[in-house]
């Protein structure tokens, strides 16, 4: 309203266009990660992705149409069992490890923590750190169905902040002060320090046990990405941007047109995985 509707379409476009690509990305991940722990040849097996990408995001889009409570308990439980728990699982890990080792991977003295800002890999980890936090704004499209939005929307992105930060905080720390610095991939850190930390402990047996959590919290994540750039697209419908046909909505106030377009748009993508001669071609 601000801007008018023609900025107001653009920009919730280009949200819902960026997740659309994105899906078969962090669904690659989910398969790979389900390939490591039925086969790990499987994840180079194209067949084998795109089955699973494919039938992941059906179920999470039929999941999304019975409403926003359903989908909403399905990523609180994602939350608390996919991302909180084993954070906190990694972080006491770190904790212990600190407390019993005197050769940690990285130096935790007050001069080596504060970022030197005149090195520009502070500023390249800082970019990193900021679109960690994208994402964020994609609950104000759900403001109007919360109860007392001016009071507990606040409310939940602060203690939502606060909770994100100390996490990424010491469950960074936990990571480097396992593996060394130049060890450390951006793709597979959190399962080799989970990894590294159940083999010193004895624990290797849970490390399946870890990667079902992970995934878990991968799906919880989805879940979200998928209903609410769809609700975006539904006010720029009701707003007249689209054909009649999208301003569809079931019992459940869900867009079902749009998601469903949505669905079919990204099962025409993922399709490159089979169109291309590898897996990593495809991206």
């Amino acid at each position: 309203k601000a801007f008018g509707n023609h900025v107001a379409f653009l920009a919730i476009w280009l949200q819902w266009i960026n997740t659309v690509v994105w899906y078969p990305t962090i669904l690659s991940f989910i398969a790979a990660t389900i390939a490591y722990l039925i086969n790990p040849k499987l994840a180079n097996d194209k067949i084998f992705l795109v089955s699973v990408i494919l039938f992941s995001f059906w179920i999470l889009t039929l999941l999304n149409l019975k409403g926003l409570k359903t989908s909403a308990k399905f990523a609180s439980f994602c939350a608390i069992f996919g991302m909180i728990l084993p954070m906190i699982i990694i972080i006491g890990l770190g904790i212990t490890w600190y407390l019993t080792h005197t050769n940690l991977e990285i130096p935790l003295t007050l001069d080596a923590m504060i970022p030197k800002f005149h090195q520009s890999q502070s500023w390249i980890s800082l970019t990193a750190i900021i679109t960690a936090f994208l994402g964020i704004e994609l609950a104000a499209v759900h403001v109007n169905q919360i109860e007392n939005p001016k009071k507990t929307y606040p409310f939940a992105v602060i203690i939502s902040s606060i909770i994100i930060i100390l996490t990424m905080l010491l469950g960074s720390l936990a990571i480097a002060v396992v593996i060394p610095q130049k060890q450390i991939s951006l793709v597979s850190g959190v399962v080799e320090a989970f990894s590294a930390y159940l083999k010193h402990f004895s624990l290797q047996v849970f490390l399946p046990v870890v990667v079902i959590m992970i995934l878990i919290g991968s799906f919880g994540g989805i879940v979200n990405w998928i209903i609410s750039p769809a609700k975006g697209l539904l006010q720029a419908s009701d707003d007249g941007y689209f054909p009649k046909y999208f301003d569809k909505t079931n019992r459940n106030d869900v867009p079902v047109s749009i998601l469903i377009g949505q669905a079919l748009l990204v099962s025409i993508i993922c399709f490159a995985f089979l169109l291309m001669p590898s897996v990593n071609g495809s991206y």
